[in-house]
């Protein structure tokens, strides 16, 4: 036995590109699998050689972002973040197990070469146990980074 979802196709149900929404999934999903799937590889990618470069992050709501990883640095004043004109960026730490915990969530903002967000945010994470910076690029607008970083942070 299984679960049967219905599809609705968004917008003229004969139009050929239109694309399949779940109308059920949130209430598919139950609230122990999220947290138990916080974080997690891609599985797409497991056993590949970019696999260890990207995570997946659940927030509160249960919406899933997937992340670029880069190796925090505790030389520079700014710990190896990478130049990304606007990102959200995630200060993970990961234990001898690999299991890894979010320390801080922050916007990422560069501008011609000059880092435009709090460099104490960055220290903060540095000092906090930060090994790796996960980050999430496709937030395109200020409003949609500051709803990802509210709902990772909580």
């Amino acid at each position: 036995m299984g679960i049967v979802v219905q599809l609705q196709i968004a917008g003229d149900r004969h139009a050929p590109h239109a694309r399949p929404t779940f109308p059920d999934a949130e209430r598919l999903t139950p609230p122990q699998d999220r947290s138990a799937a916080a974080n997690a590889p891609l599985d797409c990618l497991a056993g590949g050689a970019l696999a260890s470069r990207f995570r997946a992050w659940r927030g509160l709501s249960g919406r899933r972002y997937v992340c670029s990883v880069f190796p925090a640095s505790c030389e520079g004043p700014l710990g190896g973040l990478p130049e990304f004109n606007a990102a959200v960026a995630i200060a993970v730490t990961a234990d001898a197990c690999g299991r890894r915990s979010r320390v801080s969530v922050f916007e990422l903002c560069w501008r011609d070469g000059r880092f435009e967000g709090d460099p104490k945010c960055i220290r903060d994470a540095l000092e906090a146990g930060a090994s790796e910076w996960h980050v999430h690029l496709l937030a395109a607008s200020p409003q949609a980074r500051r709803a990802a970083i509210d709902d990772l942070s909580a």
